[in-house]
């Protein structure tokens, strides 16, 4: 049996996340969390496509990845450490 979630399900959950990030920049939450209160639509996904949906955006540089004390995982908007961009003077 494949239990790998199939590739256009986790793209357009991706999307989705993207979306919200770009919109609520400062939230944070862990997969059951995002898999509940960020995406809509009428059915929560599965949690593996959303797992890997969040992996790949991980790996992409748009989200971040935190494991806290208890060893629960929180993901945020990834933040740049270089852009290559010199910051802006403070007046």
């Amino acid at each position: 049996m494949n239990r790998t979630p199939p590739e256009a399900e986790v793209e357009g959950i991706a999307r989705e996340l993207e979306q919200y990030i770009s919109l609520h920049p400062t939230a944070a939450d862990t997969v059951e969390g995002i898999a509940r209160r960020w995406l809509d639509g009428p059915e929560q996904p599965a949690f593996t496509s959303v797992e890997a949906a969040l992996e790949s955006l991980v790996a992409s540089g748009v989200l971040g990845r935190s494991v806290l004390p208890d060893r629960r995982v929180i993901y945020t908007r990834a933040h740049p450490t270089n852009t290559g961009v010199p910051p802006c003077p403070r007046p």
